[in-house]
């Protein structure tokens, strides 16, 4: 079960990679992934849960957030080439 502090943390973090592009692309490159994820200050293990949890890990804190969609799932999940 998740935690919706945890949860709120990781969804204002996946908005700002969808608003900012040139984060986003730091985020998905290894070498400057932990520069990105620093900056955020995080007062949670989201954190933790961005470097080394498994995708169900956040999805499940992140559905925890009150008013979230228990049916949310996500339909495609694009990686830049290598």
């Amino acid at each position: 079960m998740g935690d919706p502090k945890i949860g709120e943390e990781l969804r204002q973090f996946f908005l700002y990679l969808l608003a900012n592009g040139d984060a986003l692309q730091r985020y998905y490159d290894r070498e400057t992934r932990e520069e990105v994820i620093s900056k955020q200050g995080f007062a949670t293990s989201a954190g933790d849960l961005l470097r080394d949890g498994t995708l169900r890990e956040i999805e499940e804190h992140i559905l925890a957030v009150t008013n979230s969609p228990r049916q949310a799932a996500p339909l495609m999940i694009v990686w830049p080439p290598m």
